[in-house]
C-alpha cells in the first residue's frame, strides 16, 4: 500500500484560524484481484482549533483515464 499527497498551493485566512490546500495525489495497492492504482487532485480544508490545526473537510477527484488514440 502506498499513498502519498503533493501540496500544490496552501493559503491561510486573514483570520489566521482556517486555511485550504490543494494538490495531486498517488494510490497504489496490491488486493487479491491484482494491482491497483490512482492518482488525481484534492482540496483540504483546515480549521485551527485549540491550537492544532484539524482538516474539517475535504474532496478528491481521479485524473480520467488517458484517451485512446
Amino acid at each position: 500500500f502506498k499513498f502519498s499527497l503533493t501540496p500544490q498551493q496552501l493559503e491561510i485566512s486573514a483570520s489566521s484560524d482556517l486555511a485550504y490546500e490543494r494538490g495531486a495525489y498517488d494510490f497504489a495497492a496490491t488486493i487479491p484481484q491484482g494491482p491497483i492504482t490512482d492518482t488525481g487532485k484534492y482540496v483540504l480544508v483546515w480549521q485551527k482549533v485549540g491550537g492544532e490545526w484539524k482538516v474539517i473537510s475535504d474532496i478528491f477527484n481521479s485524473n480520467p483515464a488517458p484517451q485512446a488514440r
